[in-house]
């Protein structure tokens, strides 16, 4: 009895000769390997990119959240000036190579930092004979107000120049400018001339000094000094205080006066009202404490003020009903003895302060941050910060000079002013805030995510909310319903329009769609619900025909009732608009919308970006739908239609079911443009760093902060590394986001698989 013969040896009988030879020859399995090690290898050098430009923007990023350093640079012995004589002053250069100060002999002089010798000795005129009892210096140095006795002031203007010796070394030589002596009691006899305060504020512009002083009889004058004009214009302050003042702040415009005393309160005068009466009198502290330092930071509109029980507060006017009103916004870490005096940076928002026994802290506002802790060792005499913030000199009771190397380019980055809201200067509670640059330098940068990581997820919101739909029903509608001849031309056009430039939507939703959507807003909003109406009264009536004469009508015809109803509606939406925006909004949508949410409607807002991105998004989403459930095995929908479903009910229930990983997959690719995009959300959004979910208000995205803050970052910089770290988070949330489709898109596989 014969054997039967294997199927597989069969076929493998039948196999021709030539293509079996063909099959094994050398030639083609080398091919076959060469070809697998390219595409593997091309396959792992794209993994390698993207994590070696996932470990670049890590690495320009992750020095934002370095520790402070730190290192004790010298440690010397003041030199000695004569007897009786003490510094009244004590600051030092930019260039740290002089820490210099104003001795109580009218001296000014000129200590090294290496090696603590004294290089420059210089006397000032008028100083000599009327000796200096206080001295006020500005944050940055190089301004000084030498308070004499019977009402006598000078005021002294330093530079330094930056030199090169003939062997091409460093050589700093300071200048100084005085002014005349100036009496700011003249016409004012017998007063009382010792002076207990004084305060200045230099402003560069038009070289004018708002200046203020307080003598011990009770007399407070405050005005300005104008050093092109050589006048000096003080008026004297009505008050009557409680206490010894123990601080005096003016600011730059000369119109805001602050003084503090021992008795729990501070006093606020608004100059430009003649200073007729006290604007407001604060008392700080509700624990017995008082204020027994105070000082203003760059700009002159927060105030620190520090505390005999070591407390230290952030203070500044916030706009209210009936004025401006001085709060508390901010506490930092506090001594545990009393504060003595406080050293703004002349640069940022950092400070440094000092108690009774030498513990010095420096510390960051707006972000509350504490970023040294030192022990000088005893009392404090003076701490002179320099303006690059990478040192500090300070100068003690018993003479001994310690400077510090500092290490902290970030200081105002925290986790807190990235995500948190903050208090800034001149809002009126804390908020969101990202504004990284300004035309001012007393700007405070604010650096602020989280309106760009919202605005992200917003305009990929609305534009996926207007393209999946459109882009899952046509491609349904497309590969089950339609004719192969319409399909063949209908798909290649939907999918070139993934050609276009980004820039070019961008372009015209700016230029065209926000103008029209704003003029025809009530239109714009009635078309979805009318068209949807049309079309399906449309499709009712339809199916209501018999079948034969159904069957009669090609899908063409179809198509252009579709269009017809589609244009239809868009005509009544612009012929409805008027008498319905008349009825239902007052005759304005825009009024009528501010009045009732708050919200301002913008011309470039997040519905003009649902229609632009909505349209870039949709090629990708339709072509990888189609495909999907073109690809659904055509048994299933056999078998459903045997069964007496419609085309309809076995397109919705069995193909969308069966397709539905590589539906998901589409939404997500199409998801993942959305968040990138850049062009499109900047052309159409107005670019508005705000945080808001209003459908009527721009946004700005993490893509567009890069692409427009980038090219003024200055090169390693708080703001370059802030838009790294960006980078660093949008690029997490595709792969946090991708990975978790994926895993759900392998599980709709898997439900589906049995099918």
């Amino acid at each position: 009895m014969p054997v039967a013969e294997s199927p597989l040896i069969a076929t493998e009988a039948r196999v021709p000769r030539k293509l079996a030879s063909f099959a094994a020859s050398p030639r083609v399995r080398w091919a076959d390997r060469a070809a697998k090690w390219i595409i593997s290898g091309f396959g792992l050098f794209v993994i390698l990119t993207v994590v070696l430009i996932l470990l670049f923007v890590g690495k320009e990023a992750v020095p934002l959240f370095y520790a402070p350093g730190s290192k004790e640079k010298s440690s010397l012995t003041m030199p000695a000036l004569g007897k009786d004589v003490r510094l009244l002053s004590w600051s030092v250069d930019e260039f740290q190579e002089y820490s210099y100060g104003l001795a109580s002999d009218g001296h000014l002089y000129y200590i090294s930092n290496a090696d603590g010798r004294i290089r420059h000795d210089i006397p000032i005129q008028g100083l000599l004979t009327d000796h200096p009892e206080m001295v006020w210096v500005s944050p940055s140095g190089d301004q000084m107000i030498a308070a004499m006795a019977h009402g006598k002031i000078k005021i002294l203007n330093l530079e330094f120049h930056l030199e090169y010796g003939k062997e091409g070394q460093q050589v700093i030589r300071p200048s100084m400018k005085e002014s005349p002596t100036l009496n700011v009691l003249a016409g004012r006899p017998n007063r009382e001339a010792s002076v207990e305060r004084i305060a200045g504020s230099y402003q560069s512009v038009g070289e004018t000094l708002a200046l203020a002083i307080y003598f011990r009889d009770g007399l407070l004058l405050a005005g300005t000094w104008n050093a092109a004009s050589q006048s000096l214009d003080l008026k004297p302050v009505e008050t009557t205080i409680s206490g010894k003042p123990t601080g005096l702040v003016i600011d730059n415009d000369a119109r805001y006066l602050m003084l503090s005393t021992d008795a729990n309160k501070i006093y606020r005068w608004d100059l430009s009202e003649n200073a007729k009466q006290v604007l407001q009198v604060i008392e700080p502290s509700r624990k017995g404490s008082y204020v027994s330092a105070m000082r203003a930071l760059i700009g002159n509109v927060t105030y620190i003020l520090g505390y005999n029980d070591g407390s230290v507060e952030a203070w500044f006017g916030v706009r209210r009903e009936g004025g401006s009103v001085f709060v508390k916004v901010r506490e930092f870490d506090r001594h545990s003895l009393p504060v003595a005096d406080i050293a703004p940076s002349s640069v940022n928002r950092s400070f440094w302060t000092y108690d009774m026994q030498g513990g010095l802290k420096m510390h960051f506002n707006p972000s509350a941050r504490k970023l040294y802790t030192f022990d000088a060792g005893g009392p404090i005499r003076g701490v002179a910060p320099n303006s690059h913030l990478n040192g500090i000199s300070v100068l003690g009771a018993n003479g001994a000079i310690r400077q510090w190397d500092l290490h902290n380019p970030h200081p105002e980055i925290t986790w807190g002013t990235l995500f948190s809201k903050i208090w800034y200067e001149g809002y009126e509670h804390p908020n969101y805030t990202w504004q990284s640059s300004s035309g001012s330098d007393n700007f405070e940068a604010k650096f602020s995510l989280t309106p760009l990581v919202v605005g992200t997820f917003k305009g990929a919101f609305f534009g996926l909310i207007f393209g999946i739909p459109i882009a899952v029903f046509a491609a349904l509608y497309t590969s089950q319903l339609m004719t192969s001849q319409i399909r063949s031309f209908v798909k290649p056009t939907i999918e070139i329009m993934a050609a276009l430039p980004s820039v070019v939507i961008g372009f015209l939703a700016g230029l065209w769609i926000a103008p029209f959507m704003e003029k025809n807003l009530v239109a714009f909003l009635l078309a979805p619900p009318l068209m949807l109406t049309l079309i399906l009264t449309g499709s009712s009536f339809f199916f209501r025909l018999p079948l034969k004469q159904r069957s009669r009508i090609p899908q063409s015809i179809e198509l252009g009732i579709l269009f017809a109803l589609i244009a239809l509606s868009l005509f009544l939406a612009h012929i409805l608009a008027g008498p319905v925006e008349k009825l239902c909004f007052h005759g304005n949508i825009q009024q009528w919308i501010y009045d009732t949410t708050g919200q301002k409607v913008e011309q470039r807002n997040s519905l003009v970006i649902g229609l632009a991105m909505g349209f870039a998004v949709i090629p990708i989403i339709f072509s990888i739908c189609e495909d999907a459930m073109s690809n659904v095995p055509r048994h299933y929908i056999s078998g459903s239609l045997a069964l007496g479903a419609t085309r309809w009910q076995s397109a919705v229930r069995v193909v969308l079911p069966t397709a539905s990983p590589g539906i998901f997959s589409a939404v997500m690719l199409g998801f993942g443009r959305a968040v990138g995009e850049t062009m499109i959300v900047l052309m159409a959004t107005g670019n508005t760093p705000i945080l808001s979910l209003s459908p009527f208000n721009g946004m700005r995205t993490l893509s567009a902060n890069i692409a427009v803050e980038i090219p003024e970052a200055p090169y390693e910089g708080s703001l370059y590394r802030v838009l790294f770290l960006a980078a660093a988070l949008l690029f997490l949330a595709t792969f946090v986001i991708n990975t978790a489709a994926e895993v759900i898109r392998l599980r709709l596989r898997e439900k589906y698989r049995a099918l």
